[in-house]
């Protein structure tokens, strides 16, 4: 069969992280690849193996003579350790059931064996996986590929307490990737300062969870846990903060939504807060975006930069310490995890659910494997997040209320959900014709890549799918 670009599901360099410094490992990222599902280990979801450049062998069990070069190994990794669990034991798999390896833009695969093989959903024999692809074997295993650390993380951040692979912490917090961890260690360090906080994140990514994580491991733990509306907040609340006695820990939910004539008042008060001798309460705010990247009330003039707002700045610099929460499309590996604990959740407020939906619920641990099809699973994987562990949430709600047996799989209804909301910013690829293509090509001298950006595409994989589909060739592939 003919080679298939991967499906450009999200953008693989995301704007880089704000936050404080954490310890990271210096090591150049490597391409790996994260098993998302397994049919018959589902304990195994979460493990990753790094693939190099040279050609490795992917299947069932271990090493084999024929091999002729390294096995894929996958691990459970965190920081400061890595556990080797073993050969894939999936029934079906072949034992030599691809060959694969990396490559400047991407990981390159063969099938070898006899069960089939999908590339984001499609059935092919061979391609290329970038950052956010999917591979499916036989049915049996699903991984994405995404960059992860060539080194284990620095052992600096594995200060949280100890708890199974692939579960969620003692702080409510889930996932396995580098960017759930070095969350963790912003939230154990901004935890153990009384400095004010901010937390940064697109709506549904967990700002509250990860400020309740921050007080539930401060020294602030005992006292109360206060959360005021910005949009709301009054002067005479902000007074009353002032008086109380009780040292709350004070949560302003968007606080870029705060009054322009209240913001005065509020950063007047987290200065005060800082003189004040101990126990003085904890001010930490949410956002939905940096406060300095927030429109000014006052219009500005045509074709001019956006008016100064000092007050607001003002307000910003006050925050010691930054918290960013990465979306899902920043940890997509993470997905399925997520999926797993959501649905546990559900499970023990509703035994039905896992009864109906799970092998070997246990109602009083809130334990057991949730049954989701593989076509679930990678469509999630691949989802570009909106509203992110919202969104999540009401899929998985979806997929219940729509599923016909004990599984949870991509129904109709459950497609219609995901499709519902358009690829904003970028051009509609499906409305681009051959001759607009060819332009852009002769203008980019053949450059796929510049191309695509030529058209406002998203990248050049959506640039090659629509030019297979035109039968448009060109030198750049």
């Amino acid at each position: 069969m003919s080679r298939r670009r991967p499906d450009p599901s999200y953008d693989p360099t995301p704007d880089a992280p704000l936050g404080i410094p954490v310890p990271t490992t210096t090591a150049a990222d490597a391409l790996a690849l994260v098993i998302a599902w397994s049919r018959t280990e589902p304990e195994r979801v979460g493990e990753r193996a790094l693939i190099e450049p040279r050609p490795m062998v992917i299947g069932r069990g271990g090493p084999r003579p024929e091999d002729n070069g390294p096995r894929v190994e996958f691990a459970a990794v965190r920081p400061g350790r890595t556990l080797a669990r073993g050969p894939l034991g999936a029934p079906t798999l072949s034992r030599l059931h691809a060959r694969l390896w990396a490559d400047q833009e991407g990981i390159e695969f063969v099938r070898t064996g006899k069960g089939h093989v999908e590339l984001d959903g499609v059935r092919v024999d061979d391609g290329q996986l970038g950052p956010g692809s999917t591979l499916l074997l036989a049915n049996e295993l699903l991984v994405v590929c995404e960059r992860r650390p060539a080194q284990p993380p620095d052992a600096a951040l594995a200060r949280t307490p100890e708890f199974p692979f692939g579960d969620t912490d003692p702080s409510g917090i889930t996932g396995e990737s580098a960017m759930t961890w070095r969350l963790r260690d912003q939230v154990r360090f901004a935890a153990g300062s009384a400095a004010p906080l901010l937390v940064l994140g697109a709506p549904g990514s967990g700002k509250d969870l990860v400020t309740r994580a921050v007080h539930s491991a401060s020294a602030h733990r005992d006292r109360p846990y206060l959360v005021l509306g910005g949009a709301t907040l009054t002067r005479a609340e902000v007074d009353a903060l002032q008086s109380r006695d009780d040292a709350p820990f004070v949560v302003i939910d968007e606080v870029g939504d705060v009054a322009p004539e209240v913001q005065p008042f509020l950063s007047r008060l987290i200065s005060l807060v800082g003189s004040q001798p101990p126990p003085r309460l904890r001010i930490v705010a949410t956002n939905s975006a940096p406060l300095n990247a927030l429109p000014h009330a006052a219009a500005a003039a045509p074709g001019a930069a956006p008016p100064t707002d000092p007050v607001r700045a003002d307000l910003a610099s006050r925050f010691i310490h930054l918290v960013r929460v990465p979306g899902l499309d920043e940890r997509r590996s993470d997905v399925p995890l997520l999926a797993r604990a959501l649905l546990r959740e559900i499970a023990a407020e509703q035994p039905e659910v896992g009864q109906r939906f799970f092998d070997d619920w246990s109602a009083r641990a809130h334990l057991g494997a949730p049954r989701l099809s593989p076509a679930l699973v990678d469509r999630l994987v691949r989802h570009r997040w909106h509203a992110h562990v919202r969104e999540l949430t009401a899929l998985l709600w979806t997929a219940m209320t729509t599923a016909s047996e004990g599984w949870l799989d991509a129904t109709p209804e459950v497609l219609a959900q995901l499709d519902a909301i358009p690829d904003p910013g970028f051009a509609d690829p499906g409305r681009l014709g051959a001759d607009a293509i060819r332009d852009a090509l002769e203008r980019a001298h053949g450059k796929v890549a510049q191309a695509a950006r030529l058209l406002g595409l998203k990248n050049r994989w959506v640039l090659y799918r629509v030019m297979e589909k035109l039968d448009i060739r060109t030198q750049d592939r």
